[in-house]
């Protein structure tokens, strides 16, 4: 009989970003889950930007509950403001892959992460 396997309630990503937004380049992001309800949202709006854009940037960064980013020295809360002004200007950078090579865009490295149910499961 097929068993269930559990799953972790968030799971970390880190990334190499050709930016000079942040200094090094890397972020380390604590992401939960794409809900199901989620990922058919941003499926139906997506022949309809600007709505898909606006739903994409809301629902990405909705899964992101932790990251290592500083300011000053000192780690920089996640709040929906500081998501809003920090993490949204990041989403259109682009994450390298392991070779240097431009792999995707933050967002949706981010989003695709978030979509995959493997990425969380327990041990």
């Amino acid at each position: 009989m097929p068993e269930i396997k559990e799953l972790n309630p968030t799971a970390e990503l880190v990334l190499n970003l050709a930016t000079k937004i942040v200094d090094p380049p890397n972020i380390r992001l604590t992401v939960r889950p794409l809900s199901f309800l989620k990922a058919i949202d941003i499926m139906n709006t997506e022949k309809k930007a600007p709505e898909y854009s606006r739903v994409l940037v809301e629902e990405v960064l909705d899964c992101v509950v932790g990251w290592d980013l500083m300011k000053a020295g000192e780690p920089i809360p996640v709040t929906e403001v500081t998501k809003g002004a920090y993490l949204a200007p990041l989403l259109r950078e682009a994450v390298l892959d392991e070779k240097g090579t431009v792999k995707n865009l933050l967002i949706f490295e981010i989003r695709d992460f978030a979509g995959a149910t493997e990425n969380f499961l327990k041990n």
